[in-house]
């Protein structure tokens, strides 16, 4: 087995790369390994080696950074996410990242319009073919005019967006149990409006609990109250219009609760 000597890390422990909690020298792999760290935590709030404390805190975080695969930090991510990380992970210390494809990635889940895609800025784009130059030092020439040119010292484009976030996201969940067949819908339908979905089931004694959750990352949701276990044509009809099981239970006279949903979570479960 490898063995592993562990240093204080450089930097912010939560996205600091592995080399960096193992003492090694940084590479821009490291660089883009701490971005995709933090693309992960501001897209889901949270990262899985959160939560250890004491001294031994910064040990414990790069042993669960290591045994963490990038489909299981990525598992609720749209899938370019964990195509970044793979890439990521697998560049060589010295080799140059291709920084074209990184981008591409994402090309299919950002609109085309480029008023809402921040990345697709003139500045942005100069700075992308600047890549190696000391962050903050591009050197920005003014549009063509009569007046002599002046070089300017932007570390960002004029032209900006700026994600505002909670570290941990406010969770808004609701549950019903010895729910009786015929109160099922009532239930649900209530929940949908005020913008829960199911996230389990269970039963129990032929009558039914739920778990209603707002940060399912669901965008719609179908369901069926089935006689018997399972019903495996109403299932297929909904696999082809790309709806997945995400809750299921059955009941002790035979019957069925499927639930089947779409969203994010889809594009990678």
């Amino acid at each position: 087995m490898e063995r592993h000597w562990y240093r204080r890390t450089r930097g912010t422990v939560r996205y600091a790369s592995v080399h960096a909690h193992l003492g090694r020298t940084g590479s821009r792999r490291d660089d883009l390994e701490s971005l995709a760290y933090t693309l992960v935590f501001l897209l889901r709030g949270r990262l899985p080696w959160q939560g250890y404390q004491g001294e031994n805190k910064g040990f414990l975080v790069c042993k669960k950074k290591m045994a963490t695969s990038p489909e299981s930090l990525c598992c609720f991510c749209p899938q370019p996410f964990r195509q970044f990380v793979e890439y990521v992970v697998n560049l060589k210390f010295d080799e140059e990242p291709n920084y074209a494809k990184c981008i591409s990635l994402f090309d299919g889940i950002v609109g085309p319009n480029p008023d809402i895609r921040p990345i697709n800025t003139d500045g942005a784009q100069k700075l992308i073919y600047q890549v190696g130059q000391k962050r903050g030092r591009f050197m920005m020439e003014e549009d063509d005019d009569d007046q002599p040119k002046k070089k300017i010292r932007m570390g960002m484009p004029a032209t900006q967006w700026v994600s505002v976030y909670n570290a941990r996201r406010p969770m808004k969940q609701r549950y019903h149990y010895n729910v009786a067949d015929g109160r099922l819908a009532q239930h649900i339908s209530k929940g949908n409006e005020d913008g829960l979905f199911i996230s389990s089931v269970a039963s129990c004694s032929n009558l039914w609990a739920l778990i209603m959750d707002a940060g399912t990352g669901f965008t719609s949701q179908v369901y069926e109250l089935s006689p018997y276990f399972l019903h495996k044509e109403w299932i297929m009809e909904q696999w082809e219009k790309n709806f997945y099981i995400t809750a299921l239970a059955g009941a002790n006279n035979g019957s069925s609760l499927v639930v089947m949903s779409r969203g994010n979570c889809n594009d990678v479960c």
